[in-house]
C-alpha cells in the first residue's frame, strides 16, 4: 500500500467517523476500528459466504 493511498483512507475512515457522531482527530484511526473496517464483512456477504459452505 502506497504512503498516498494510506493518507486517502484514513481521511475516508475519519469522514465515516465524523459522520456516525465520532469525535476524530485528523490523521488517526483508531486501531480497533481500523481493523473492523478492513478485516470484517458486511453482514450480507458473510450470510452469502455461509450459505456457499
Amino acid at each position: 500500500m502506497s504512503r498516498s493511498y494510506a493518507y486517502k483512507l484514513i481521511s475516508r475512515l475519519n469522514e465515516e467517523m465524523a459522520a456516525a457522531g465520532n469525535i476524530t482527530i485528523p490523521g488517526k484511526v483508531s486501531e480497533s476500528y481500523l481493523e473492523q473496517r478492513l478485516f470484517t464483512l458486511p453482514n450480507t456477504e458473510r450470510a452469502e459466504r455461509n450459505g456457499r459452505d
